[in-house]
């Protein structure tokens, strides 16, 4: 089915709990597989789980997220952080739970009605039922997603529906369920009706679910009709909808860090895990884990040990948590050292479906959790029942009573809230365990479990992809052989070898062929190879050919050749809708040649095709030699030998042997292969983009990636886990634009520098102090870097980095490959420093005060000694070596990047290039790229608050009367300072919208006590935290922009056509004001003549007082004759920033030209290395 759901998006709400995420988090990575966009919703710590599988999911181009909402714990009285089922405190909390995801409806409705694009359709755990009144209101289908199977919840409906409970008297008597396909007995606690009279709160919330359900478009379970075919049938019945049975979800799982990470990271390393199972015979070991709910008491973990230990066989046991009681126990039993050589015991989370999929395991004691059970079924397990508590029972029942596939262990009760679990002893889990093991040896529980598992392939066609043979690559490689033993026979051969080596392989060709080959498949299959065949029958009766001839040896005769060639060119159409029904895309078409047409698949596909050529080098070069030349025509009989010219030896042949029967095929198909061509726009280049860890480094160097990845180039961006989480809302959207760009994590070594854990950005450091740390640690990456950039499946072409990172150029020379510095400020700004750094001339000024010229500049700009900034030099030893490491690296570059553009400053780009003797790119500004609301109001980092709300609040004010004050994210502010801001901005009469990057208790007093918001709030809104930048300076509103200077917030200023009051502070940033000043005039200088240290700026206080403010803000929004100049020749330069980012502008030409030289590059060392091989 060539179905491609591109414009659904549907919105996924799982239950907070481990055996309900998991399910939901594959569907949701199956439905984008699909082509379809989705959301998944839940909690952040709940995401933080799943961010390793969702962000390789987005690196595999799925259109796929996770929005977070923040679960209202306190009101619920739960602790923070208890964000799962599994976190919290004792068994007896989970109502609080369902409290708390009771009160998200509003919230989520919220999130619903601003995403782009609209939601479709709602599948909803059935424990969120105020889904149904969002899906209502959205007027959009909600379905319901059932964890359990059909089994379980057509019991369920039974008893609910029924009085069959009210007629039992006691807890221990069973009784057969009513209306069922199959003989079950349960006794009244296992018929577990989720609550259904044991409390007056769970029979509330449970008849919620159940009149939710009924406005529900349908129910989605994760099953297989194969399985259960009566149930599934029955509750649809019962249930009066449809069911769409999607399962077993856990098999699209198919990489190894999915199968290893599904649900939570492993509490053990998955190579160990695998290594000591690789150790033990086939089928031998036990498996034991007892689900992620488990409260399991001191005295049944230690029975349980016990028991394990007393049945002789091999055990890998899991257990979710131990009391102190139990590790006690442990260390004075010396449980662990008797149980070494056969037994490994994990404390916390299982790469289930790995070690289930093992060839060492030979049973698994369960939980009978569904997805357990389930996992186990695909695995071809045989189960140790033990059962606990909600639908756990009849999943029990449906195990050793239908399936036949299970041994149960005795439990019997089901254990409510916090009481403890039923008590089994050493001896019962000894006798089950060596009865497990009796039985299988005697076939009595395999021979049903194969039945299980075969009915389960023929559904799929696929063997369980989340067994692992060997480390599977992402490769999936289609073989097209010729309809020919010859052909054929190589090719399957080529197949195994390709799935041996872990490639997903689908071999095309007809039922017969198939048929032939079928035995060598099943065998590749059964050794947990990922190989299938995909059979397209061949059009016989349109060419003339009987039915069943699907291979040259079936033919009437050899003269009806040419019509299976006629067949086989009829089966592009069938082939191409066939490939792109494929759960995983195809990476590559191997094609017989014989099959020309599937050159124009792979075009369409965008994907590469090789040709296989059955014969070998030697026939194909006589074939190409005899094709090329005029050999033949110069032969006069049939009879006569000639040797054939230019081969390596003397080669002598008939005209008859020269075997030309295929030439017109090969002729075609060596014309037409697809290595050179793609259909698409995209280049061959891979730059990896290296941006310091600072907002004002990262933001432009993220904008720069969008910028490339939409002129067609594969992007990585290298930075830290917290640096990447905060752009990845911007790089997700930018995935689902289809654009190739990524994000390559690398954790920063903090420990080994002193720096707390989470310290990944400047601008969350302890004290600007420990900014000389980050440099260290930072300087530490070169080998993990070269080591991630060397695995990259597209080697990189070009590394662009920022100047803090010199030892980029030293992987670059190593990898051979050219490296550009990207220069976050402008070309004046680096012309100047450039300067000040080549001449003596700062040795010449006397004093800090004293103004000066700086020499060699197109304009007259003074500045003062410490204004002239030198990046460190002579600030201190440390800072002087990495300043030094900086500018000796930027010598080997090949040129650099510059977020400026040329109309903004002619005369400096030209004359920065000749300073430096390298070619400059102006390529900006970068944060023109930016189209989207969502990219403009998230861009850099979450907004304090909501995009909209700004919106709202610029939009009661008149155009151009508002100031827009914000000092950067670096920068800091004193609490008297921000006192005198605050006054300042009072006394000026404007209004003003003001970010503060942090606040002081003592400033939060101040407030409070002076009443300052409360005066203000009429013209004034304050926010404390990340201010969507682009978004505020571009509304009509804004008049005025009070700014710190940083080129970022200049550029963006100038971009958005508004003048500035200058407040510089350290860096480059009083060179900035400079450039703001003198040469641009649009700007207004607040005051500040001297600079703050960077290391020193927490210690800085008043340094502007209030009626400075006032005077600037009220100098800048003058309508004076001078305050129009001013406001006019912003205006201006907003028009030329845009043309300049305009096809055809100047930094649009740029970003061609740089693309360019990058490519020759490529090519000449590409060239190279042919010359070198030839």
């Amino acid at each position: 089915m060539a179905f491609r759901s591109e414009d659904l998006h549907f919105v996924l709400f799982p239950l907070m709990a481990q055996g309900h995420l998991i399910p939901m988090v594959d569907m949701g990575r199956i439905l984008a597989q699909r082509g379809a966009i989705v959301t998944i919703i839940t909690s952040p710590v709940n995401a933080n789980r799943f961010k390793s599988v969702i962000d390789r999911a987005v690196e595999a181009k799925l259109k796929i997220q996770v929005l977070e909402l923040e679960l209202p714990l306190a009101e619920v009285g739960l602790p923070e952080g208890l964000e799962n089922f599994d976190l919290l405190p004792s068994a007896d909390q989970p109502l609080k739970m369902y409290s708390a995801m009771k009160l998200l409806e509003k919230p989520a409705e919220k999130v619903l009605s601003v995403l782009c694009p609209p939601p479709s359709c709602i599948i909803s755990d059935g424990g969120f039922p105020w889904t149904s009144d969002v899906a209502k209101r959205l007027n959009i289908p909600k379905l319901v997603f059932y964890g359990p199977g059909c089994f379980a919840f057509l019991c369920i409906h039974i008893v609910t529906n029924t009085n069959i409970l009210d007629e039992i008297d006691s807890n221990s008597e069973y009784f057969v369920m009513p209306g069922l396909p199959d003989q079950i007995e349960v006794t009244k606690p296992q018929a577990s009706t989720w609550g259904k009279g044991d409390s007056k709160e769970t029979t509330e919330m449970f008849d919620r679910l159940l009149e939710a359900e009924k406005t529900s478009s349908g129910i989605v379970v994760n099953s297989f009709e194969e399985l259960e075919p009566k149930y599934v049938e029955a509750f649809a019945r019962a249930k009066d909808k449809v069911v769409w049975c999607i399962g077993p979800v856990s098999l699209s799982n198919k990489s190894f860090e999915d199968l290893s990470e599904r649900g939570n990271k492993p509490a053990i390393n998955k190579h160990d895990c695998l290594k000591w199972l690789d150790s033990r015979e086939q089928g031998s070991v036990v498996y034991v884990c007892l689900g992620s709910l488990w409260y399991g008491s001191t005295e049944q973990a230690i029975e349980l040990g016990l028991g394990l230990e007393s049945s002789n066989k091999p055990f890998i046991w899991f257990i979710r948590q131990t009391s102190d009681e139990f590790e006690r126990w442990l260390l004075e039993e010396r449980y662990e050292e008797r149980i070494k050589d056969r037994g490994l015991m994990v404390r916390g989370w299982a790469p289930q479906i790995l070690i289930l999929s093992h060839e060492a395991i030979g049973g698994f004691i369960t939980h009978c959790g569904w997805n357990s059970t389930l996992e186990g079924i695909c695995a071809g397990i045989p189960m140790v029942t033990w059962p606990h508590f909600a639908d756990q029972f009849l999943n029990e029942r449906f195990i050793v009573d239908v399936l036949k596939i299970g041994v149960k262990i005795g439990a019997e009760f089901p254990a409510i809230k916090s009481q403890t679990l039923f008590f089994t002893k050493v001896e019962e889990i000894y006798a089950v365990v060596f009865e497990d093991y009796k039985s299988k040896k005697h076939g009595k529980v395999r021979p049903d479990l194969y039945s299980v598992f075969s009915c389960y392939l023929i559904c799929t066609k696929q063997t369980s992809e989340n067994s692992m043979a060997s480390p599977h690559t992402d490769l999936h490689f289609v073989l097209f052989p010729l309809m020919a033993q010859g052909h054929l026979i190589p090719m399957v051969d080529m197949a195994r070898i390709l799935a041996q080596r872990g490639a997903i392989v689908t071999i095309v060709t007809s039922p017969v062929n198939a048929k032939r080959f079928k035995p060598v498949i099943d065998r590749a299959i059964e050794a947990k190879l990922q190989i299938q065949f995909l059979e397209l029958p061949l059009p016989l009766d349109e060419v003339g050919l009987p039915e069943g001839c699907e291979n040259f040896d079936l033919l009437p005769s050899h003269a009806h050749a040419l019509n299976m060639y006629s067949a086989m060119s009829m089966l592009e159409n069938p082939a191409e809708i066939l490939l792109k029904t494929l759960c995983t895309p195809p990476s590559c078409i191997i094609s017989d040649s014989g099959f020309p047409w599937t050159n124009n698949i792979a075009k369409r596909l965008n994907i590469p095709r090789l040709i296989f050529y059955g014969p070998g080098c030697f026939a194909f070069l006589c074939m190409h030699i005899l094709t090329h030349t005029n050999i033949l025509n110069e032969i006069e009989t049939n009879s006569e030998y000639f040797a054939i010219p230019g081969l390596p030896d003397q080669i002598e042949v008939t005209k008859p042997q020269a075997f030309t029967w295929v030439f017109s095929c090969y002729l075609i198909c060596t014309k037409q292969t697809s290595e050179n061509s793609m259909a698409s726009p995209h280049t061959d280049l891979h730059f990896v983009l290296f941006p310091l860890m600072a907002q004002g480094h990262l933001i432009p160097m993220v904008d720069m990636a969008r910028i490339l990845a939409q002129r067609g180039a594969i992007v990585t961006i290298v930075t830290s886990p917290v640096n990447a989480k905060r752009f990845k809302p911007v790089i997700d959207r930018a995935i689902e634009a289809k654009l190739q760009i990524q994000f390559l994590e690398l954790p920063l070594p903090l420990d080994e520098v002193g720096l707390p854990e989470g310290c990944e950005n400047f601008d969350l450091l302890p004290s600007h102090a420990h900014a000389l740390n980050m440099y260290s640690a930072m300087s530490m990456l070169e080998n993990p870097a070269e080591i991630l950039l060397k695995t990259l499946c597209t080697p990189p072409s070009c590394i662009i980095s920022d100047s803090g990172f010199p030892w980029t150029n030293n992987i670059a020379k190593r990898l051979n490959i050219p490296r550009l510095i990207f220069y976050g400020p402008g070309c004046f700004a680096f012309l100047c420093m450039h300067i000040l750094t080549h001449t003596n001339i700062l040795n010449e000024i006397e004093t800090n005060s004293e103004y000066f010229a700086i020499p060699g500049l197109p304009d007259q700009i003074e500045v003062t000694k410490p204004q002239a900034f030198t990046w460190g030099k002579g600030d201190s030893k440390e800072t002087t070596e990495i300043f030094e490491r900086a500018q000796e690296a930027d010598k080997d570059s090949f040129g650099i990047v510059v977020n400026s553009f040329e109309e903004l400053e002619p005369k400096y780009v030209e004359a920065f290039a000749k300073a430096k003797d390298k070619k400059v790119w102006c390529i900006g500004p970068v944060s023109i790229c930016n189209k989207s609301f969502n990219d403009v109001a998230e861009r850099g980092n979450k907004a304090a608050i909501n995009g909209h709300d700004y919106i709202k609040w610029l939009d009661s004010r008149e155009p151009g009367s508002v100031v827009y004050v914000c000092l950067g994210s670096l920068s800091y502010v004193s609490t008297e300072q921000a006192i005198e801001i605050g006054l300042g901005l009072e006394l000026s009469n404007f209004p003003f919208i003001w970010f503060i990057r942090n606040t002081t208790d003592e400033f939060e007093r101040w407030l409070l006590e002076d009443g300052y918001e409360e005066r203000v709030k009429d013209r004034g809104l304050m926010v404390r935290g990340w201010a969507p930048q682009i978004l505020i300076l571009s509304h009509q509103a804004t008049g005025g922009f009070v700014t710190h200077c940083g080129w970022n917030s200049t550029l963006e200023g100038v971009s958005a056509g508004i003048p500035l009051v200058t407040w510089p502070q350290f860096a480059e940033q009083f060179l900035n004001e400079r450039f703001i000043i003198d040469v641009l005039k649009i700007g207004v200088k607040i005051g500040t003549e001297v600079p703050i240290v960077f290391t020193e700026l927490d210690k800085s206080k008043i340094i502007v007082k209030r009626q400075d403010v006032k005077i600037a803000v009220q100098d800048l929004m003058s309508t004076e004759e001078e305050g129009e100049a001013r406001r006019k020749r912003a205006r201006e330069f907003k028009v030329l920033a845009k043309i300049a980012m305009e096809e055809g502008g100047s930094s649009h030409r740029n970003m061609t030209l740089m693309i360019k030289a990058i490519t020759s590059i490529k090519e000449v060392a590409k060239n190279t290395k042919s010359v070198i091989d030839v």
